[in-house]
């Protein structure tokens, strides 16, 4: 894969981020809200493994940042994996 291809993935997961959730899901509560994006975090998370395994150069943190998502929030899910 090319870093063309990393830009798309995390543009695409970058979308459903749960800042970005419909107003319903807003309004569900706090404990949904943290469980949207618990999962959403997994996510980008697991993908992220998938790429490092395929290049061995993939920047992790960069990735990260595409998406979204905080680097202490990645770790905080890594640690608890």
């Amino acid at each position: 894969m090319t870093k063309k291809d990393y830009v798309k993935i995390a543009a695409a997961l970058a979308q459903h981020a749960p800042s970005g959730a419909p107003e319903w899901a807003k309004s569900a509560g706090a404990d949904c809200q943290r469980a949207m994006e618990r999962v959403w975090t997994l996510c980008c998370t697991n993908v992220a493994d998938v790429l490092a395994a395929d290049n061995p150069r993939f920047d992790r943190a960069r990735f990260y940042k595409a998406c979204g998502l905080s680097q202490d929030a990645a770790c905080g899910v890594e640690d608890a994996s």
